[in-house]
């Protein structure tokens, strides 16, 4: 390898390192921007609060159930969106 090829080399990881650390610099900004100013961000995920009501238009493999129904069980659900 000639000395070109090496000095091209290292400018090339140079610049790797310095633009992955920028998109790290700019995604925590944009985090904090967002904790900062927009206040109901962690509303939508909320620990110790009751689930809301399960509500849907077809129940498919049974008849609608309450989160009552299912209080203790393992529960998945599979949302479906049609646009």
């Amino acid at each position: 390898m000639n000395r070109a090829t090496q000095i091209s080399a290292q400018l090339a990881i140079r610049a790797n390192r310095t633009s992955r650390r920028a998109i790290g610099a700019i995604s925590i900004a944009l985090f904090v921007a967002a904790v900062i100013f927009w206040p109901g961000l962690g509303d939508a995920i909320s620990l110790g609060k009751h689930a809301p009501e399960l509500a849907g238009e077809t129940w498919l493999n049974s008849k609608p159930l309450s989160l009552i129904a299912l209080k203790d069980r393992v529960v998945l659900v599979e949302f479906w969106t049609y646009g």
